[in-house]
């Protein structure tokens, strides 16, 4: 988005982010054992999820997660490990059907920086 010749990033915000979106993302975990669901923001706007799915050899009873249903608690931590992102992702790590972390990156761009032969960074 240009304003003046300026760039104007949007943030991310829940308004940007629709009920079938947060679905399928918490689909995405809700469905994944154990691995990562990966979620790229560029721009303020969601661009990819990536799921990542390990699969376990062994056949081990005690890592069994049974059913899972949908959780407000979850669903209400996806939207604000997204609220005000600009560029960056969120990773949420998941074993024995739960998540165990997440973590945010937000990237920061610089207008005008060059690199020492001006030809950016």
């Amino acid at each position: 988005m240009k304003d003046d010749g300026k760039v104007i990033h949007r943030q991310l915000s829940t308004a940007n982010i629709g009920n079938s979106v947060v679905d399928s993302i918490e689909d995405a975990i809700i469905g994944n054992d154990f691995g990562t669901v990966v979620l790229t923001v560029q721009d303020g706007h969601l661009l990819q999820i990536d799921i990542v799915r390990k699969n376990l050899l062994v056949s081990a009873p005690e890592l069994a997660t049974g059913s899972q249903r949908r959780d407000p608690v979850l669903r209400s931590r996806i939207v604000k490990s997204l609220e005000g992102l600009k560029f960056g992702q969120v990773i949420f790590a998941v074993k024995q059907g739960k998540v165990v972390q997440i973590e945010r990156t937000e990237k920061t761009k610089w207008p005008r920086v060059e690199g020492l032969h001006g030809d950016g960074i």
